[in-house]
Formats: C-alpha cells, sequence, structure tokens
C-alpha cells in the first residue's frame, strides 16, 4: 500500500487548473504547470512551475478541479524555487477546501466550501535539488474540486513573486 497522486485531468491544457483572483506571471508560468508530473523539479522554473505578482491584499487561489469527486489523504508539494535560487516566492500560510459545487467560488464565500486542513508549507531548501513535502491531511469527504487558498508567501513586498514548483492531492492505494 502507497500513496498515489492524482492527476487533474485536462490540466495541461490548463482545463481543470486555474488560479482566480490573480494572472499568472506569463505564459512560462502557468498554473498547469505545477501538476504536470513531467515539468522538472530542478533547474529553470520556467515552464516548470505556477508564479504570479499578487498585490499586497490579494487573496490567491489555486484550483484543482476533478472529472468525479476524490477523496484527497495526502498533499504532495516542492515548493517555489529557480535552480536553487528564489525559494522566499514559495507558498507559506496555506488552507485547502473542497467543494462539490463549483470551481469559481469567492475567495472570501466559504459557505460552500469545507476547510480540510490549513498550517503552513515549507520553504524549499536553498539547493538547486528536489525538496520533496508531504502533508497528511484527514478527510474522508470526496470532492470535485480542491482549492488551496495562499494566504502569505514566504516574502512580501515590493516585487515579490509567488509560486509552487509542484503540486499534488494524493490517495491511498
Amino acid at each position: 500500500m502507497s500513496y498515489q497522486s492524482i492527476i487533474p485531468p485536462l490540466s495541461f491544457k490548463g482545463i481543470a487548473v486555474t488560479s482566480y483572483f490573480t494572472s499568472s506571471y506569463s505564459n512560462e508560468y502557468m498554473p498547469w504547470f505545477s501538476v504536470d508530473p513531467n515539468s522538472k523539479l530542478i533547474d529553470s522554473s520556467q515552464n516548470n512551475q505556477w508564479r504570479t505578482y499578487p498585490d499586497d491584499n490579494q487573496k490567491i487561489s489555486f484550483v484543482m478541479k476533478y472529472n468525479s469527486p476524490i477523496v484527497a489523504e495526502r498533499i504532495y508539494y516542492e515548493n517555489s524555487h529557480d535552480g536553487g535560487k528564489n525559494t522566499w516566492a514559495g507558498w507559506k500560510e496555506v488552507s485547502l477546501w473542497g467543494s462539490n459545487l463549483n470551481d469559481t467560488v469567492s475567495y472570501n464565500d466559504k459557505s460552500e466550501q469545507t476547510l480540510i486542513w490549513e498550517g503552513l508549507f515549507d520553504i524549499h531548501i536553498n539547493k538547486n535539488i528536489a525538496d520533496p513535502k508531504y502533508i497528511t491531511i484527514n478527510n474522508s469527504e470526496p470532492y470535485k474540486y480542491y482549492h488551496f487558498r495562499i494566504e502569505k508567501p514566504h516574502r512580501i513586498g515590493l516585487n515579490s513573486f509567488i509560486g509552487i514548483r509542484h503540486i499534488a492531492l494524493q490517495i491511498f492505494v
């Protein structure tokens, strides 16, 4: 028995993974790069992770949509880095919400979502190596939409971008 990552369908065309209330930094940093198992976990972050430049008070959601509900049991992530540098851009204060209604629920409207987990993501090590992190979550409900709400990156300030190198929800098989 082990954990298996469940990849959102069609995510490589950007259909099933979306970031709300902010746009991607550029076409080289689209949301689906962070769920693509073929994206590189080392070297340049270009075409290998999602990145954006939020305003100081802007709320960010990263939504994963599945064709049918899944019971996510663990989060696997590789936080943001660019060849081992700019690790400060990674997600820090994060919450995970589940919903079966739709993927466009407002960041502030939590009435149609259930809080599954909230806590801290570790910063990526300052080296150009893979740095996998795993968080076991207490979830027994199947959801079609999983909303990651990024409350804060590891650094906030002028010209600070935020991103995630790789993110996956996992089930125990």
